[in-house]
């Protein structure tokens, strides 16, 4: 068994007669995690943890998601992007499109599965945080754990930090200027110097169309 040099946890007693236990390793490894109380073990222990390296994907503030093209692999894919689609991930800002580990450099893959502690694809990451694999993420979506990791309120329709809208209407095409009648000829006033004449000027205020906005590029999702 691995043993930190500074092994000491936090036990926390609940209202309804629970424990809460917590413990942080400062070294990654394979640890044995024995838990007891009045000296006998608790249901499951000994636990098996695998403590990983802390390193960075690059992910920061951001939501990734890796998936595999190969087809044994699209049966778990396909409702997992079928169900971040119902929540408008794709249309959020912070979501980086599907990435295929199949096309990424074999050290960056690698660093996807070490920091997951998983091959199982696909592998959802929120802020450069593991957050599970297919299995997990419906999982979480069962129990509504999801919906707090994505900051996503299904009753108002907000995800993240901003609500999500239609984009607005396309401005319509200005209306053509109305046309002018030519101004009648004004007789010279009697007696009127040689040298005088009459200039009437017509304008009329148009006003310019705005741009048709952008409809919103979904990216690079495995499916269309």
């Amino acid at each position: 068994d691995r043993v930190s040099t500074q092994s000491t946890g936090k036990l926390t007693k609940k209202p309804d007669g629970n424990y809460d236990v917590e413990y942080q390793p400062t070294e990654p490894g394979e640890y044995k995690i024995h838990v007891t109380l009045d000296g006998v073990h608790i249901p499951g222990s000994i636990f098996h943890v695998t403590v990983l390296q802390e390193e960075s994907l690059g992910g920061e503030g951001k939501i990734l998601v890796f998936y595999t093209t190969t087809s044994a692999k699209q049966e778990y894919t396909r409702p997992m992007q079928e169900l971040l689609e119902r929540k408008k991930i794709h249309l959020r800002p912070d979501f980086e499109p599907w990435i295929p580990v199949d096309i990424m450099a074999p050290k960056d893959r690698d660093a996807v599965f070490r920091k997951a502690g998983t091959k199982n694809l696909p592998i959802v990451y929120i802020d450069d945080v593991y957050i599970g694999d297919y299995q997990k993420i419906f999982e979480l979506e069962g129990n509504g754990e999801l919906d707090k990791l994505l900051k996503y309120d299904a009753k108002s329709g907000k995800s993240g930090n901003k609500e999500l809208v239609s984009p607005p209407p396309a401005a319509s095409a200005p209306k053509p200027a109305a046309k002018v009648a030519p101004a009648a000829k004004v007789a010279p006033a009697e007696k009127a110097p040689p040298s005088t004449s009459v200039k009437v000027d017509v304008s009329a205020d148009t006003k310019e169309a705005k741009p048709v906005p952008k409809k919103l590029d979904r990216g690079n999702l495995p499916f269309k």
